[in-house]
């Protein structure tokens, strides 16, 4: 794996955004994940058996996101 991958489910759920960082941990968030209405949270850690990630969406890049979602990633990779 690269030092993170991002990936967007299209707002299926209300964390839209999941991010996997080198040390394979997982975070959700939104667009705001930084307001009281936002969501932006620590999920728990890859298992080393799963090399697949397609349930969670399709891989975007950090440049994709808003100012917002670029900042909660940057602050986790």
């Amino acid at each position: 794996m690269t030092h993170f991958k991002i990936f967007d489910n299209g707002g299926e759920t209300a964390d839209r955004y999941t991010l996997i960082n080198k040390d394979r941990e997982i975070f959700g968030f939104d667009n705001n994940p930084f307001s009281p209405t936002g969501f932006g949270q620590y999920c728990g850690d890859v298992p080393k058996n799963m090399t697949t990630f397609e349930h969670l969406g399709t891989e975007i890049k950090l440049k994709d996101l808003s100012g917002e979602a670029q900042k909660f990633v940057n602050e986790r990779i």
